[in-house]
């Protein structure tokens, strides 16, 4: 099961590791992630994807929406 909290550490590291390395803002490398989660989402809806993946896109996208 999609544990946020474990996201959350473990996807805010690697968000910020590669910001900085990619000299971009912290901000808006998030945002493209949450963008591109939520088109995922609606991709696998579309394709027929298993639940679980389309519930872990939806929740990553909602969780980096705050």
């Amino acid at each position: 099961m999609y544990e946020p909290h474990a996201f959350a550490t473990w996807g805010g590291r690697q968000l910020a590791i590669f910001s900085d390395a990619a000299e971009v803002d912290r901000e808006r490398v998030t945002r493209w992630v949450q963008a591109r989660t939520a088109i995922g989402a609606h991709h696998s809806r579309k394709v027929g994807d298993p639940a679980w993946a389309i519930h872990l896109l939806e929740q990553t996208a909602e969780f980096l929406a705050r």
